[in-house]
């Protein structure tokens, strides 16, 4: 990579000159792996060694020679694989349990899960994504992590916000980006640092920041962060931002200190070559505004208002229902060939452009079938009728996507170590496997430590 192409990239983000050759370096190598743990799991518990990451109180980092997907650990939802750059944007959320939050564009969901661990058993989350493409991983993502208490929509951002208006307490705008500290995954090439791909990217990120502000109440927050390190995409998109937009303000956060921008206080950017992360950068920013601006309502074209108005209904879980477990309480509703249930009755707001879930029943064909977020649900109100307890061979093998032997009939629950993985289908000598082939691992597993 030529170092005067990177240099011109980077304009003021304050990189001393000395350094800009250290971070070519840094950028062609794989980044140090890093994952999030579980809320109240403790880091001694995971099947490998690790070290804290020293922005955010649930990352940690992992050895080089680790393969953190290779364990039933991360099949059973204890940890999340993702850079530590991205733990960065969350701890700037600061989600706390009984608020709305929305993640704007929200794939593939590391940090839509992360939000929903902090919001707890009360508050909700809309995950949006406009990108039809990287709606599959979202869902699933967000199914695995087994979390309830979230939306799913399927809108550009300027829609949506003509559709709800300020009713947020955070948004998160994870932007699209140019990605250049993907490079070192080989993700992206040195392309990624073009004028013409920074000036692409930017131009489309005003307008989703623009979009975004109209989400946010009063007093609310609006956090941006971008894997990236252009100044056209990090602070110079914030300071245009704040030049348009004079009700809002830039929220420094003490605990980042070490990690502000010199290029513009209050903004946080972490580079390959000084930290154990691919890179990132995020702030958050603050509406002083004491009255919501004018919003357009529901008064978009027809087109738009015919893809968020979704043919979703309340009802009743289907009969077969009965043979899969019981759902003590709870609010469920019909979309499509689908069955979602929450735990109680999202803000209606957010069912104006619901397309999505956490499903309880799908119907791919004629009859209708557990869905696999049924199995991962980690709410009290659900209790499967049937369990297959599986040991450590048994456990790698249904993850592989292998049935097992077993004298139960009907649809059972896989677990280990008291954890779901995943449904079966027993005929009284074999359990047929019915995980998801995005849900399989390959390549050799482990349990933990021997």
């Amino acid at each position: 990579m030529k170092l005067d192409a990177l240099q011109h990239a980077l304009e003021r983000a304050a990189l001393p000159r000395q350094e800009v050759a250290e971070f070519a370096a840094a950028l062609a190598r794989r980044p140090q792996r890093a994952v999030r743990v579980r809320p109240g799991l403790a880091r001694a518990t995971l099947p490998f060694a690790s070290r804290p990451v020293p922005w955010h109180d649930r990352a940690v980092l992992v050895s080089p020679d680790v393969r953190p997907g290779g364990f039933a650990q991360f099949a059973a939802g204890d940890y999340y694989v993702q850079d530590a750059g991205g733990a960065l944007a969350t701890r700037l959320v600061d989600a706390s349990p009984g608020e709305v939050i929305c993640d704007l564009c929200a794939a593939p969901g590391g940090k839509s899960t992360a939000l929903l661990e902090s919001l707890g058993a009360t508050g909700w989350l809309l995950a949006n994504e406009s990108i039809s493409t990287r709606l599959p991983p979202l869902q699933f993502n967000l199914a695995r992590h087994g979390a309830i208490r979230y939306v799913l929509s399927h809108v550009d951002p300027e829609p949506l916000a003509a559709a709800l208006g300020p009713i947020f307490d955070a948004v998160l705008v994870d932007a699209p980006c140019s990605g250049q500290s993907l490079v070192g995954r080989g993700k992206q090439t040195d392309a990624a640092f073009q004028p013409r791909a920074i000036q692409h990217c930017a131009a489309r990120q005003t307008r989703i920041l623009a979009a975004a502000a109209r989400l946010v109440r009063p007093a609310g927050r609006l956090v941006y962060s971008t894997c990236t390190f252009s100044y056209a995409e990090n602070e110079g998109m914030l300071e245009q931002f704040l030049q348009e937009h004079p009700a809002w303000r830039l929220e420094p956060h003490t605990d980042l200190a070490p990690y502000q921008s010199a290029a513009l206080p209050g903004s946080y950017r972490l580079w390959p070559h000084r930290h154990p992360t691919a890179g990132g950068f995020a702030a958050r920013l603050r509406n002083t505004a004491s009255v919501s601006p004018a919003t357009d309502g529901l008064r978009n074209t027809r087109s738009q208002r015919a893809r968020m108005m979704n043919a979703i209904h309340e009802s009743q879980v289907p009969a077969e229902f009965n043979a899969w477990g019981t759902l003590a309480d709870g609010s469920v509703w019909t979309l499509g060939q689908r069955v979602i249930g929450w735990p109680d009755v999202p803000p209606a707001a957010l069912l104006r452009v619901v397309s999505g879930g956490p499903e309880l029943a799908v119907r791919p064909h004629r009859n209708w079938r557990p869905a696999y977020g049924l199995a991962r649900r980690g709410d009290a109100q659900w209790t499967p009728r049937e369990t297959l307890q599986l040991n450590d061979s048994a456990a790698c093998d249904f993850l592989h996507g292998a049935p097992l032997r077993s004298p139960q009939r009907g649809w059972l629950v896989a677990t280990w170590n008291k954890k779901p993985l995943g449904w079966l289908k027993g005929d009284g000598t074999w359990a047929k496997n019915h995980l998801p082939k995005t849900a399989r691992l390959t390549g050799t597993l482990s349990t933990g430590p021997e």
